[in-house]
């Protein structure tokens, strides 16, 4: 007890690295959405049925994007997920940002408008770059 006690701050910090280092598997199993590397995805899109949302800038997705993806900031995607519901409804949907933390929001925001396969890409884009 003595131990933990004189050193609680250094544990805190631990475990606080540990939840960043794990938030997106501790997100997908709270919301229900599955985070995939690249190659999944690529499967994914070869076998079709798949709509790939990037919620990054536009000017970000300008500059490089997964062929077939939309384009929808993550700050505007809550807005949207009535309409993407109507389009999209039965497909899974992949979503992807730069680096895969706004994607986690954004998996998140699907989830709760109601799609039932929703997916976070590891890495995003600069994952997809080195792919």
């Amino acid at each position: 007890m003595e131990f933990i006690q004189q050193n609680m701050a250094n544990i805190l910090v631990g475990l606080i690295f540990l939840v960043f280092l794990f938030r997106g598997t501790i997100l997908g199993k709270i919301y229900g959405f599955e985070n995939i590397k690249v190659p999944k995805l690529k499967e994914m899109l070869a076998e079709g049925n798949v709509k790939v949302i990037d919620v990054r800038g536009e000017g970000e997705f300008q500059s490089a994007h997964v062929p077939g993806s939309e384009c929808i900031p993550v700050h505007v995607l809550s807005s949207r997920c009535g309409e993407l519901l109507k389009e999209h409804k039965d497909k899974d949907m992949v979503v992807i940002c730069q680096s895969g933390n706004r994607s986690l929001s954004g998996a998140v925001t699907l989830k709760k408008a109601g799609f039932p396969k929703v997916y976070n890409v590891k890495g995003g884009m600069v994952a997809w770059s080195f792919s």
